[in-house]
């Protein structure tokens, strides 16, 4: 039987069947829901929101850093939409969005309530 392999969406793996083993469906892999912090980190990186949106509380100073870095270097202002975002353990996150026609991809780390790590590449 050939099973999807999770995160391509053309690749499939030949899992052998055992005499002894029913048939199970195989588990679809859960997309994780994009965090309201990351969703405000993409639009403040992106000129949608202001950087006073970055409260001290909620984002550290390296996120805050990095996003006004970002901005200064001039990425182009716009809407930004998320094309695929995948979680790790622990809090990780990373994806790609779009803005003004181009790709990027960031990457983030949540502890706590909080975004503690935050790049745009």
């Amino acid at each position: 039987m050939y099973a999807p392999i999770p995160g391509n969406t053309y690749l499939q793996a030949l899992v052998p069947r055992t005499p002894s083993s029913p048939e199970k469906p195989i588990p679809q892999p859960v997309e994780p829901k994009l965090s309201p912090l990351i969703r405000v980190a993409l639009d403040a990186t992106f000129g949608i929101r202001e950087l006073e949106a970055l409260r001290r509380t909620r984002y550290d100073v390296g996120v805050r850093t990095h996003i006004a870095a970002r901005r200064r270097a001039g990425l182009p202002p716009g809407p930004v939409r998320v094309l695929s975002f995948h979680a790790r353990e622990e809090g990780e996150f990373y994806g790609t969005a779009q803005s003004g026609g181009r790709k990027y991809g960031f990457a983030a780390r949540v502890e706590g309530g909080r975004l503690t790590s935050f790049k745009v590449l």
